[in-house]
Order: C-alpha cells, then sequence, then structure tokens
C-alpha cells in the first residue's frame, strides 16, 4: 500500500489496495472509490457470513481502533460523540473494507464524530491493512500473516503471538509491537517523523538493523538470537527524531 500527500492544510490522500480504492480526507469531504458497492451498518451488530475473511482494510478518520482474536468475524462501532456517522463496509471474496462514514461526508459533519470501532478476527488471518488520521489503534491477534498501518498522528499497540510482516508510516504517532514467538516474522518496517518505535520479541532469532534517523535515539536488549541456527530477519526504522527500543521478552 503507498499513500500520496496532498499539498494543501489537513488534506491526506491513500492509495488503497485490495476492495478500497482511493481514499481521500480533507477540510470538506471524505471519499473513497467503489462508493456504490458499501452497505450502511444499521445494527449494533453485524456477522459477516459471506465465506471465509482472510483480509481486512479499515479507513478511520477518529477515535479508537480495537482488534481482536474469536469464534466469529464481526464489526461493531460505539461511544460516537457528537455527529453520528454509521460505518459503511464492502465484503468482497474474502476481502472486507471498512470506512469511516458515507464517500462524500462533508463539512461540518466530520467535526466532532469520533468513535470507537471494535473488530473480531479468527485466531489465524492473512492481512489487516489500516488506514487512520488521528485513530489510535490496538490489536490483539495470534497468527497473523501482513500488518500495513498508515496513520497522521494515532499511536498503535500491537500484540501477537507470530506475524511475518509488519509496516507503520506515521508523522507523530508512536507504534508498539510485541511478538511472542519470532520464528515466522521475516521483515519489521516503520516510518515517522517523531513517533517512536517500541519492538520486543522472544530472543530466539537475531535480526538485522537498518536505523536512520536525525535526532533519535536507540536502545535494545539483544542483537543475535538465543539460537545461532535460526536465520535472522530484518528491522527497517526510519524517523526524524523517533525513538527506537528492542527489548526481550522475560523468560
Amino acid at each position: 500500500m503507498k499513500k500520496r500527500w496532498i499539498p494543501c492544510v489537513a488534506a491526506l490522500a491513500w492509495l488503497a489496495s485490495g476492495c478500497a480504492g482511493v481514499i481521500v480526507v480533507h477540510v470538506g469531504d471524505y471519499t473513497y472509490d467503489h462508493a456504490d458497492q458499501y452497505k450502511e451498518y444499521t445494527n449494533p451488530l453485524v456477522w459477516v457470513t459471506q465465506g471465509n475473511i482472510t483480509s481486512m482494510h479499515i479507513g478511520w478518520l477518529s477515535g479508537q481502533i480495537n482488534v481482536k482474536v474469536g469464534e466469529n468475524f464481526f464489526i461493531e462501532e460505539y461511544n460516537a460523540k457528537g455527529n453520528y456517522l454509521p460505518l459503511y463496509y464492502w465484503v468482497q471474496d474474502t476481502s472486507i473494507s471498512i470506512q469511516y462514514c458515507a464517500s462524500g461526508t462533508k463539512g461540518g459533519k466530520l467535526e466532532n464524530s469520533e468513535k470507537t470501532l471494535d473488530v473480531t478476527i479468527p485466531s489465524t488471518f492473512g492481512k489487516l491493512d489500516i488506514d487512520a488520521v488521528s485513530a489510535s489503534y490496538s490489536i490483539k491477534a495470534e497468527n497473523l500473516g501482513e500488518l500495513n498501518v498508515d496513520s497522521v498522528s494515532g499511536d498503535g499497540e500491537v500484540n501477537v503471538q507470530t506475524i511475518e510482516k509488519a509496516r507503520m508510516d506515521s508523522v507523530s504517532g508512536s507504534f508498539s509491537l510485541t511478538c511472542f514467538d519470532s520464528s515466522k516474522i521475516m521483515n519489521i518496517r516503520t516510518d515517522s517523523v517523531s513517533g517512536n518505535t517500541d519492538l520486543t520479541f522472544d530472543g530466539k532469532r537475531g535480526y538485522d538493523l537498518d536505523y536512520d534517523t536525525v535526532s533519535g535515539k536507540k536502545t535494545w536488549d539483544f542483537v543475535d538470537g538465543s539460537d545461532p541456527t535460526l536465520s535472522r530477519f530484518s528491522i527497517d526504522v526510519n524517523s526524524v527524531s523517533g525513538n527506537l527500543a528492542i527489548h526481550k521478552l522475560a523468560a
């Protein structure tokens, strides 16, 4: 997923993959591609029964995103403040796209519309993409294939049993990842202006670090893994002033 920045005040655009299409958020409106394919969220709980969902895209303006593991896949929103704008969703084959509100929502309707999104996913899930402006996110997953996050100022906390790839791009949002079993990790990458990166692993595998910063500081508990026969994974961190910390899980 690649993003592009529009050179005007509070203007953002994401070129999203899959069914999400292009999302544009600025002072005037909230717009995304394939809007006619989306359905309005009308119930306190939406059960998705159209096939086996293995990937998900979330576009969220402000508030909180919570992702956790459960027996069934469902989405729920609540704690709306001020102007309530129902989310819209689109299921396409094995993918689901969730949008903050209706495409074309304009002006003052976007102000004071903060709300919380709860999503439950299966224990094994292929891909999760999050596009957030000022929303924070919490992800508690078991076996997650790929995580991609684009945010402006929201902080993120991720706890997983296993993960293969994780990428986080943010302006000022910080990113925390705890992985209890590093056996499947291939690459972890973060890009930020001032957001910090905090990573915690089991310490069995070593890693190769590429840390590019102007004034950020780095600390780590380990570099080489406890089992030298295991392959190494890569960590790429780019930040202007954000700090990097790499921890080892307590025995």
